[in-house]
């Protein structure tokens, strides 16, 4: 099976000639169509086949709108593979195609009946397009039955990056029985809340460290979204160093030394020279 990302780039092209000797190059193409759009350019869409199964690959800058919607339910379709190549082609290939795939992942993804294999993964499309119409969706997702659901809602969220679901978050992680999904929702919330400036969410990870030593998954997971806050928590996690409980502690020295030492240093060389002899 022909690697999927040279086919691609080796499509991008529009002349006549290059489509012919992709054929060529990549007899697993079974069979490539070109159209012209509005504006005269070619289009290449290529059918790759792969055991046994057949998936839509559009090219995003020469692909019409009218081929990107033809391609977005065969696409969401093949979500639900157990050959990788087909998996990633499809999910890169709704990315690219954007917000015109927005309503028909939605409609897919709030459909509770629907396999958590399929909703998972356009969880992560919907973040990964900035789907604002999606946010109320993935909100309500983060109680869901299925794991790997809460954990795509939860990143959706966190990259579409409106700060509403930070409280909705914040709930989730007080119901998470999970420990892994625990220590992804908490990164999640951590990038989310940095991205929007939504600085006091530090004291709140702050107060997590506690009851959560590092030597398990939701204990690096909180200093890990501590430190996606960058220099905004150096101080805070400074002081901590000082803490008589271990948890707290090591979670800390843990953060830190995930921050870039850019705004790292400069405040440890402060810490050092003070009045405190600690």
């Amino acid at each position: 099976y022909a690697p999927v990302e040279p086919m691609v780039k080796a499509a991008a092209q529009t002349s006549q000639e290059r489509v012919d000797e992709i054929v060529s190059q990549y007899p697993e193409a079974v069979n490539i169509e070109t159209n012209n759009d509005s504006s005269g350019q070619k289009t290449a869409v290529i059918w790759i086949k792969a055991s046994n199964s057949i998936v839509k690959y559009s090219i995003k800058n020469n692909a019409t709108n009218e081929t990107k919607l033809a391609a977005i339910t065969p696409l969401i379709g093949y979500l639900i593979n157990d050959n990788q190549n087909i998996f990633y082609a499809s999910s890169r290939t709704l990315e690219e195609i954007g917000l015109l795939a927005e309503d028909d992942l939605i409609k897919v993804f709030s459909n509770p009946n629907e396999s958590p294999g399929l909703r998972q993964p356009i969880a992560v499309i919907l973040g990964e397009i900035k789907s604002s119409k999606a946010v109320p969706y993935l909100i309500n997702a983060l109680g869901d039955a299925n794991i790997t659901v809460r954990m795509g809602a939860s990143y959706g969220l966190s990259q579409i990056g409106d700060p509403i679901a930070i409280i909705p978050i914040e709930e989730a992680l007080k119901r998470e029985t999970d420990d892994l999904t625990f220590a992804l929702m908490v990164g999640d919330l951590g990038v989310l809340a940095a991205r929007t400036k939504h600085y006091e969410v530090i004291d709140y990870l702050i107060s997590m460290l506690v009851d959560n030593p590092t030597d398990n998954w939701k204990g690096v997971g909180i200093s890990v979204a501590l430190a996606e806050f960058g220099s905004q928590a150096v101080g805070p996690l400074i002081q901590l160093l000082n803490s008589t409980n271990e948890n707290e502690y090591y979670g800390a020295f843990e953060a830190l030394s995930n921050i870039n030492a850019e705004f790292l240093l400069p405040k440890l060389n402060l810490a050092l020279v003070d009045n405190n002899p600690q």
